[in-house]
């Protein structure tokens, strides 16, 4: 059974954990990217995944880093500046998607989350054999892409080993798979990140989106992460799934786009 389902994989480029390749791994909230990772792909060890939840814990659990956002919380005179260190810390503050925005503001203003991508580059020492790397993101921002894409870029990677992964699920869904993470937001934050992830999902298949498709060369897969067209042996193991190569090395596949577009509409 595990046979028949690693012949259906996702299977990435890299045989090993060093040869250069980046995976933007693309999704609205509640699309389950981390599964998709898990179950559908063997990215496995051969990636490092850079995810941005885990940057917003360090802005909690870094005292240097949240002194700047009590700091910030003041200076934009946001009602959070109020709350005690302690409540600010609490777990459950991550469930308020007005506080979820604010700290993902302040990352922005502040660089945070490339600041720690160039940390992470220049402790490869080894600039021949550079590490793969997942950046698990939303896709709601292009700027955002663009600026970390930059630094891999200025670190060595190149356009052409940058690859996209999209996620795709119903709005509805990823607003059931919401409710039930321990990191849940709002449905209208939800709704907005969902409709902006595939705006720009649809502006980078309709080649609108510019420069980010002269940033990203590489392959483009998408994966419909839905329990309409996933099948398990067991709650744990997948037996099928679906998705599509829209991009790879020989180009564009118009007949995937075509059948995506069809799978849109049914979801």
């Amino acid at each position: 059974m595990m046979n028949k389902l690693n012949e259906k994989q996702i299977i990435t480029p890299p045989k090993t954990a060093n040869e250069g390749q980046v995976i933007i791994m693309a999704g609205s909230a509640g699309s389950g990217k981390n599964f998709a990772i898990d179950k559908f792909t063997d990215i496995g060890n051969k990636f490092k995944v850079l995810d941005i939840d885990e940057i917003q814990k360090l802005v909690m659990k870094s005292n240097i880093i949240f002194k700047r956002f009590r700091k910030f919380l003041d200076d934009i005179d946001s009602a959070f500046s109020r709350y005690s260190d302690q409540d600010l810390r609490e777990p459950s503050m991550f469930k308020d998607s007005e506080f979820v925005d604010t700290i993902y503001d302040f990352m922005t203003i502040n660089k945070i989350p490339q600041t720690r991508l160039g940390v992470f580059l220049r402790s490869s020492q080894n600039k021949e054999r550079l590490p793969n790397i997942v950046l698990n993101t939303t896709f709601g921002n292009v700027e955002n892409i663009k600026n970390k894409i930059d630094i891999l870029l200025d670190n060595g990677y190149k356009k052409e080993n940058i690859h996209l992964l999209w996620v795709l699920t119903s709005r509805e869904e990823s607003m059931a798979r919401n409710h039930h993470r321990d990191r849940s937001v709002k449905d209208d934050y939800l709704s907005k990140n969902y409709n902006d992830t595939v705006r720009n999902m649809k502006s980078f298949i309709t080649k609108d989106a510019g420069l980010l498709n002269d940033y990203i060369q590489g392959n483009f897969w998408v994966v419909v992460n839905t329990s309409l067209l996933t099948s398990f042996y067991n709650k744990d193991l997948v037996k099928d799934f679906k998705y599509l190569t829209l991009r790879s090395a020989r180009g564009w596949n118009k007949s995937a786009i075509e059948e995506l577009n069809r799978w849109m509409q049914e979801i």
